[in-house]
Parts: C-alpha cells; structure tokens; sequence
C-alpha cells in the first residue's frame, strides 16, 4: 500500500510540474509571490488547526495558497496547490487513518514537507525557481543558450524554442521580458493553428464539392441529379431507394445501399475509421450509393403510409420505410448493414458490421468484379 501511495504521489507531482508549471508559467500570474508578507503576518495557528472541505475544492485551493509562510513558501505552494495532489493526499489520510474525519491543513503541510525529501520534488522545485528568476528577465540572443536549458528540461523541443527564437531576433526592439516573449509565441502559434485549420477546412470544403459536382455530372444524362448529395461521411450518393434504383438502371451502374441509424455505434465506428481510407472511398465511388437511415424521422407523404408486415406497424417516417424495406427485400433488421445490387436490383452480396477496413474493401471490390462479370 504504501508503494502505491508513493507512486501516485509521484506521478501527481510529476504531471503537474510538467502540465501546469512549466509549459504554462508565463501564462498565470504568480499571486504567490505577492501574499507572502500577508501570510507572515496573518494567525498562521488558526489557519493549520482548520479542518480541509474536501467538498469544495476550490475553497481548499484559495486555503492553500495561504499556507505561504505557514511551514511552506511560494514555490512549493505553487507546486502542490493541484486538485490531482490535493486528491492524492485526502486518499492517503482516509486509508492511513482509516476514519471520516476531514485532514486539516496542517495535515497537508506536513505531508508536502514529506514530498521534499525525494530528488523528484526538488528538481522540479529547482527547475520552477530558474523559470520563476526568467520571468521578467529580459529576452536575450546573447544569452539565449544559456537562459533556454531549463526548457529543454522541462520539455520544450528543439523546434519550439527555434520557432521562439525567430520571434525575439524579429522583435528584438520591443524588449520583451521572457514572459511577454512566450506569452507573443503562444498568440502568435494559436493563430497560425488556427489558419492552417481554416485552410484546411476550406480545402475539405471544396474537394467534397468537387468529388459531388463530378458525380453529378456523370449521372446528369441518366437521374434527377438534385436528389444526389454529400451525406455525412462526405461522398456523393442518394438518400431515396427508388431514386436510386432508375438511376442503376439507367446509368447501368451497381448499387451499395447502406441502412443505418442516427443512433447506430457501429455505424459510426465504420464511417469514422473504415470509410476514412481513401482505397475504401474510391471503390464506394464505383457504386450508385444509398444512404438509408432507419431512424429518420422525416414524415412520410400520406399515401405512402401504409401498413408494413415485416414491421408489424404504419409506416409514418422516412426511416419506417428505410426499415421496412430492409425487413421486406433483404430479411434484415440490423445497422450497419450492406447490400450490393446490380443495375437491375437483383442482390449480389450482403454484409454486416466489420472493423476491418481491407475484409470490406475487399466485399467492394470483388463484387464489382462479379456485377462487370456479367455485364
């Protein structure tokens, strides 16, 4: 037991030096800094006596932070005030002492004095004290080398610092403390992030509206090609059985019906991870496909809501009749689940759910060749 409690102990410290010290310092304010003298000065008895509300974790944090001065300083303050460590300790004192009773904050104080015995603490404490003396340092090329070797210990890579580097020798009038010049980079990253993301997105964007307008125009002499459109997985197909069927028939293609369900896990796991490769997407392109939802809750127009035997129900939505006919033709009622038709409706293959994205690639590709076979 005891292993574990140190373990834990030293991976709650470890995350949290790396998390929310070292990588974000020059982002938080160091208020710890600024209450030393109140801490001195305040009833520091009191304070340790008083039970910890492990109710409401962030009254504990604002306790803590009083504890600068009360047998901790700024820096170890700093360092331990974290839900994670805070948790760690509460788990501690419950299965040391075995009771109900809340620690206090003396309690807490001496466990952190504990802490400061293994090399772990203290290296991060060192490596903080050199990071907090740089915060307002100002930024220099001259003494670059020497200032950036605590970010490379503390897990900045070789192409950031580079990257912050660049920025101080293109602003190197301003003057900027280390503080302004990380806080600048890290605005600067998050708009770059962001424009590469937009590009990125308009990029998709466009070459879904290609891939749609290419298939459009190759069904234009055979089908309504309004009634082809980008489903949610991001290819060109239909939505509407019959629809798809005269356009098969016309254009002389094969047909991939697809049903499935807005609430179906497992169809979500194939459009998310098997439809993503791009050999999968070109062979669904060789396909008229169909994109039968069996819970749309569109209504149906009234003469089309008829009584179904295989469902045992009036069919009154979209999604009744993508069921019912999944139920009537094909003696099916689960999602995903495929059916691969030639271009007069007759059923070449069916398949259900598969992680495997090569078993349904191949499901695609062989029974294309099967359908060009015979024709």
């Amino acid at each position: 037991m005891q292993l574990r409690i140190l373990i834990l102990e030293l991976i709650a410290l470890k995350n949290f030096v790396q998390n929310n010290v070292m990588k974000q310092l020059f982002i938080f304010t160091l208020c710890f800094l600024s209450v030393l003298s109140y801490a001195q000065e305040k009833n520091c008895k009191a304070l340790l006596k008083e039970k910890m509300d492990t109710g409401q974790p962030n009254v504990m944090t604002e306790k803590i932070k009083q504890l600068t001065g009360c047998g901790l300083d700024s820096v170890d303050v700093m360092l331990v005030n974290n839900n994670t460590l805070i948790s760690t300790f509460i788990v501690k004192e419950v299965q040391e002492k075995n009771s109900k009773e809340q620690p206090s904050y003396n309690d807490f104080v001496q466990y952190v004095n504990s802490l400061k015995a293994m090399p772990a603490y203290q290296q991060s404490k060192n490596q903080a004290i050199t990071l907090l003396a740089l915060k307002n340092k100002t930024a220099s090329l001259q003494t670059w080398d020497q200032d950036t070797k605590i970010f490379t210990e503390v897990g900045y890579s070789a192409k950031d610092l580079g990257a912050v580097k660049q920025l101080l020798k293109d602003s190197i009038n301003k003057g900027w403390s280390y503080q302004e010049l990380f806080n600048n980079f890290n605005v600067r990253f998050a708009a770059m992030k962001k424009h590469i993301a937009d590009s990125s997105s308009k990029a998709a964007i466009n070459m879904q509206l290609n891939i749609l307008e290419e298939e459009r125009r190759i069904l234009a002499p055979y089908c309504d090609t309004n009634k082809i459109i980008i489903n949610n997985f991001y290819l060109p197909g239909f939505t509407n059985y019959e629809d798809a069927l005269a356009c098969a028939r016309k254009a002389k293609r094969p047909m991939l019906l697809y049903f499935n369900g807005k609430n179906c896990a497992n169809c979500r796991r194939m459009e998310g991870i098997v439809f993503n490769y791009e050999m999968v997407r070109e062979e669904m392109r060789n396909y008229i496909l169909t994109d039968l939802s069996c819970d749309d809750e569109t209504m149906l127009p009234t003469k089309e809501q008829q009584y179904s035997k295989a469902l045992k129900k009036q069919l009154k939505t979209e999604g009744d009749k993508n069921a019912a006919i999944e139920a009537t033709l094909y003696k099916a009622d689960t999602q995903p689940y495929f059916v691969i038709l030639d271009d007069k409706g007759n059923e070449l293959a069916h398949k259900e759910y598969t992680g495997d994205w090569m078993e349904y690639y191949n499901f695609l590709k062989d029974n294309l060749k099967i359908f060009l076979h015979k024709n």
